[in-house]
């Protein structure tokens, strides 16, 4: 099971998808598709591969396939999200990447993503043609004016270490332990704790946590355990523990949890090709 891979976008005839949210939250996740953020208003943070930037009206983000990232948006920030199949633009995008995500340059990004917005509506036999030329160009323009750098081995092999690490941990979230996975990506426990803080947002301990609640939460809607075997099952060592954990995580105990009560990411939101990680207070906006 795949948790960490957010599900690929389905591209028709054009090989990019845009898309609006007002109040865009989502966790840390990651993606095979480029990625352009743009603020149309409002203020937006962004944590990317560790790094936060706090975006304002504007402002533009690149992230490149891969990129382990997760947004938090003001009350009604807008912003406009536009991911581009990496096989498809590979050719201009190469092995190089920026050294910042953050753009510095002029790209007119809030006209270029309408432009995309309005051949999506359109959907006519030239949508996907003008689409893809749109996005060529403004990525060629990218790439020419920003700041790049070569992706190292070393960087792309800890990077896909840790995409399977949350793959484990997501299947294995009652046994697998913090040496476990410091052993897993060949790193000191020091330097461990720091690499998934930097990259998750929240310490290793919190992050199995979630996915052990994650999953209580689904074993009590179906009402089929006691919290006892609920609490063993999800790899909790006392029921002290697990009430605290579980409380901590949803703000009831586990006897007390609402029946409509939705944790996040309902399990039957994951499926082999990944996940979709935007939190249900998002809303999309229709042109």
């Amino acid at each position: 099971m795949k948790t960490k891979l957010e599900k690929r976008v389905a591209f028709g005839k054009a090989h990019v998808f845009p898309c609006k949210y007002m109040n865009l939250q989502n966790i840390p996740h990651w993606h095979t598709e480029y990625e352009l953020i743009y603020i149309e208003s409002g203020r937006v943070t962004v944590t990317v591969d560790g790094n936060l930037f706090t975006l304002l009206e504007g402002d533009g983000l690149f992230l490149r396939q891969g990129a382990i990232h997760s947004i938090a948006s003001e009350p009604y920030a807008v912003t406009a999200v536009v991911k581009a199949d990496a096989a498809y633009f590979e050719s201009i995008l190469s092995e190089k990447k920026l050294c910042s995500p953050l753009l510095t340059g002029e790209y007119d990004l809030s006209s270029y993503i309408q432009e995309l917005l309005d051949e999506f509506i359109q959907q006519d036999e030239f949508s996907g043609i003008l689409s893809d030329s749109i996005t060529a160009y403004l990525f060629a323009r990218i790439l020419r004016n920003e700041p790049t750098e070569e992706i190292s081995a070393e960087e792309e092999n800890a990077a896909e270490r840790y995409k399977l690490l949350l793959e484990r941990i997501a299947d294995g979230f009652s046994y697998i332990t913090f040496n476990d996975a410091a052993a897993f990506m060949h790193f000191s426990r020091p330097y461990f704790s720091k690499y998934f803080r930097d990259r998750s947002g929240m310490t290793f301990t919190r992050y199995l946590n979630m996915h052990r609640v994650l999953h209580a939460v689904e074993m009590i809607k179906k009402g089929e355990a006691t919290a006892t075997e609920i609490s063993r099952a999800c790899g909790f060592n006392t029921i002290r523990n697990f009430n605290r954990v579980f409380k901590d995580f949803t703000g009831y105990s586990p006897n007390r949890l609402p029946k409509s009560y939705r944790f996040i990411l309902n399990l039957r939101d994951y499926t082999e090709s990944g996940f979709d990680p935007t939190l249900s207070v998002t809303s999309v906006i229709k042109e």
